[in-house]
């Protein structure tokens, strides 16, 4: 009909879309070829970047774009400081009216490097035979005159890929790279400008896009470099959260900067000081009260209760005879440490992981026949702890421990009365929400956090909820129950030994550790239990058993009935076992049994209802035929 304008059916959008990708897509080629053309006939020039800069606006992901665009950058840069020199030859020499016309002439030549700087595109490629430039004879803009105008103007071009894509891994590394060169050799105020303006930026990218780690991770790296303060910063994530609870990125800042305005005091279980774990406290739990469905707020409240760890201390020692002319000794500390933090003996100390940092540390003691018995003195670099310890005439069992005290240091009043009031009020937001798995999942922490045996068993309870209502997680909650579980056995192990070899002046027989038939699936932080001569820890679920390698002076371990063990080779490393039992652990095959041939001390292996085929029993007693009792 006249006068009604004519509505393109979807056959003839589609096909007129059609062309214009491909349009697109030849102009594209087109612009790469020619850039792959001058980067192979190393010609750098005004033309490059500015089809670059097209080409990355329209895709800012192609980081050989990227890359190349810096080394026509780099090559300008030497072309730019050429000038410089030659400019400032000139000012010295401007007397002379002969040399400034040479000069003039130099400048006018096409091959000149400081001509292809100071020039347009035209004087660049004047030679059409060299410079695939020429074909498309195009005149573009000439170069800034400067080396910083230069720059500045890469970082509008950055600003122009950004907007199209503000998540461009490419984009925001070549910003940094940008920044780095432009404030290098520039005079301070210039370059606190400079940051003053890329923080503003990370500020209008952040409101555009609140969880941007691209400009997050930028801005980290801006407010280092320009000196921002980070009480500043503090009150900048403040700001985000207020705007909207859901912002985790902010969440996440306030929890690194935190630490940093506000440490806690030493001995504290808290990220920061008392004060501001109250305050923080207070107003996460206004945040989970308003959406408790909103993840972010739990990460944060979960951080805030998590434990920190404390300053390395040394926790236990011991000694133990292995042979006539050789015993082991053994120091464990509350964290990981390196060797330097040992005591100085002429001694060569091993960790027990084989790592640098290590929990447990173990030497070898050289002893002569003749000696019986005698004492060994720790003194520890970085911390009052001092043992002494005596060394057994014989081989047996018993070994001679020191053990500080392992009791945790008690929280202050009103940390327990914020903790009391938090699990006061996670309960009653259980009960508008019941089945809150991120409800749930804080309030064992808390009650970890408060300990106690009824709060550990209510904990208990806890997980196992959330194993029904969670499946999908059911592993990560059952190595929670374990590690409450290891925490508590450990405890009163700990105890028991500190007890023990505080009536007997330093010398005392090693507990036995019992942790059978408690449905563990792991079994981390064992370092209290480097001197403990019997561990059991049979009818469980274990899978990796890695961590026993802190059983430095255990002699007889018991793994049976843990049916998903795949690897012993964390067994190899212990070196006073002289007992070992597997039974009914359904071994995949008697290659699993190789690590043990490194335990020298082995005397006595079991291996009952592991190897049914008469096969590899023949197997596993040749490859054990030295020890004193094999049982299958």
């Amino acid at each position: 009909m006249h006068g009604r304008l004519k509505v393109k059916d979807s056959a003839e959008k589609a096909a007129e879309k059609s062309r214009e990708r491909e349009k697109k897509r030849k102009k594209y080629l087109a612009g790469i070829n020619l850039l792959f053309e001058k980067r192979e006939l190393c010609i750098h020039d005004s033309e490059s970047l500015q089809v670059s800069a097209l080409l990355l606006q329209a895709n800012p992901d192609a980081l050989t774009l990227w890359n190349s665009r810096r080394e026509t950058i780099l090559a300008l840069r030497d072309k730019y400081k050429k000038k410089s020199e030659q400019q400032a030859l000139n000012e010295d020499d401007e007397s002379t009216t002969e040399n400034s016309k040479v000069s003039t002439a130099e400048e006018a030549t096409p091959t000149s490097d400081v001509s292809a700087t100071a020039s347009t595109v035209e004087e660049a490629t004047e030679t059409p035979d060299k410079s695939p430039s020429s074909i498309s004879g195009i005149v573009y803009p000439p170069l800034p005159t400067t080396w910083e105008e230069l720059l500045v103007s890469e970082l509008g071009v950055v600003s122009a890929c950004l907007q199209h894509n503000h998540k461009s891994y490419g984009a925001w590394h070549h910003r940094t790279w940008v920044m780095r060169q432009l404030c290098e050799g520039a005079e301070q105020k210039q370059q606190q400008q400079a940051w003053d303006s890329e923080l503003n930026l990370c500020n209008l990218f952040l409101t555009k896009d609140e969880r941007n780690f691209h400009c997050w991770d930028y801005r980290r790296h801006v407010v280092a470099k320009g000196g921002v303060a980070a009480e500043k910063e503090l009150h900048y994530s403040l700001e985000l959260i207020e705007r909207n609870l859901s912002n985790f990125s902010a969440w996440h800042y306030r929890a690194k900067l935190l630490p940093l305005l506000h440490p806690p005091h030493q001995g504290s279980p808290h990220p920061v000081g008392d004060h501001v774990f109250k305050q923080e406290l207070e107003r996460v739990v206004e945040a989970v009260f308003t959406d408790p469905s909103d993840q972010s707020p739990w990460f944060f409240l979960r951080w805030l209760l998590q434990r920190q760890p404390q300053h390395p201390r040394a926790t236990v020692c011991g000694v133990r005879r292995v042979g006539e002319q050789r015993a082991v000794l053994v120091c464990s500390f509350s964290s990981s440490v390196a060797a330097a933090a040992l005591p100085p003996l002429p001694v060569l100390w091993t960790s027990s992981t084989g790592q640098k940092y290590s929990k447990v540390w173990s030497a070898v003691l050289s002893i002569s026949k003749e000696d019986e018995e005698f004492e060994v003195s720790l003194e520890f670099p970085d911390g009052p702890s001092f043992a002494k310890l005596r060394v057994p005439s014989d081989t047996g069992d018993v070994a001679s421990t020191w053990m500080s005290d392992p009791r945790p240091a008690a929280m202050s009043s009103p940390s327990v009365e914020t903790l009391e009031q938090l699990r006061e009020n996670c309960t009653m937001l259980d009960d508008v929400d019941p089945n809150n798995k991120w409800v749930l999942l804080t309030l064992v922490e808390v009650l970890w956090s408060l300990s106690g045996s009824v709060h550990r068993k209510r904990a208990q309870q806890i997980l196992t909820q959330l194993t029904e209502l969670d499946p999908l997680r059911a592993g990560y909650y059952a190595d929670c129950k374990s590690k409450l579980s290891i925490e508590e056995l450990t405890q009163e192990y700990a105890s028991t030994c500190f007890d023990a070899s505080s009536s007997s002046d330093g010398a005392s027989t090693a507990c036995m550790f019992d942790g059978s038939k408690r449905c563990l699936t792991r079994v981390d932080g064992l370092e209290m239990l480097c001197c403990c001569s019997h561990v059991n820890l049979s009818h469980n679920n274990l899978v990796n058993i890695a961590s026993l390698c802190q059983l430095q002076l255990c002699s007889e371990l018991l793994l049976d009935s843990n049916s998903s063990i795949t690897s012993l080779a964390a067994l190899a490393t212990l070196p006073c076992l002289r007992y070992l039992s597997l039974n009914d652990c359904s071994l995949p095959s008697t290659d699993v049994l190789q690590p043990l041939l490194a335990i020298s001390t082995l005397e006595r292996l079991s291996l009952k209802g592991n190897f049914l085929d008469e096969s590899e029993k023949q197997i596993v007693k040749k490859l054990f035929w030295h020890l004193e009792c094999v049982e299958l």
